[in-house]
């Protein structure tokens, strides 16, 4: 009963902390604009980078990447107190960690206080995943890297980057049930890029430009 109780808590809080969408929430503090009715219409970091620049970037990724890490911070320690033995401890946060990795990206992806949307679930997701298990953290970051800077498709790089931790996660020993969950993150992240993987497929997909955008100086006198 504790357990059931306890995974409840850790949905609850873990989608909640989803909901907090950086690039919502920095977008209509800062610029008094919904970033869902700019660009390409996701509520997510790269459509922020491309709608305002680097302004209140740093922002949004404090939060989407904090709310990440705390949740599956916290949603290993609280399953964690439900181990019946001091040898489970290990893998009741390993689940615990794993379940509130879902629940978050659920709620970053379907946030209720945003109508139910939100962005594709990848900072917030890379977040907990180094918290759930740093090598697949790793190795997550550096295929993403990579794939970025080599093709400049963001969409590219974060789903492959997302492929890439149920297999890291099973090379490290995840039990059966965080296995599912994990599977279950990354099959969500992956279905919220079907669009992008389409024009992948098309070659039509946008590319990300780190320039900075100085269109807005050209009829500055000091420009």
């Amino acid at each position: 009963m504790v357990t059931v109780l306890l995974l409840v808590l850790i949905a609850a809080l873990s989608y909640t902390l989803g909901c907090l969408n950086g690039s919502l929430i920095i977008s209509r503090r800062i610029f008094g604009v919904d970033i869902r009715s700019m660009g390409s219409g996701n509520a997510g970091a790269t459509n922020f980078f491309r709608s305002f620049g680097r302004a209140g970037l740093l922002e949004v990724l404090a939060v989407d990447i904090g709310k990440g890490a705390l949740a599956a911070f916290l949603g290993g320690i609280l399953l964690g107190l439900t181990a019946p033995e001091q040898a489970d401890v290990a893998y009741y946060r390993e689940v615990g960690r794993a379940f509130a990795t879902f629940c978050c990206i659920m709620g970053h992806v379907f946030p209720a206080p945003f109508g139910f949307r939100g962005g594709k679930g990848i900072l917030c997701g890379m977040a907990c995943v180094f918290v759930m298990e740093y090598h697949a953290g790793i190795i997550c970051l550096l295929i993403f890297a990579v794939a970025v800077a080599a093709t400049r498709y963001v969409s590219l790089g974060s789903v492959l980057g997302a492929l890439s931790v149920p297999v890291t996660a099973l090379a490290q020993g995840f039990s059966s049930l965080s296995m599912l969950l994990v599977c279950f993150s990354v099959a969500l992240v992956v279905l919220k890029h079907y669009q992008n993987i389409i024009r992948l497929i098309q070659h039509r997909e946008s590319k990300i430009d780190f320039r900075p955008d100085v269109s807005h100086k050209l009829d500055s006198e000091d420009f």
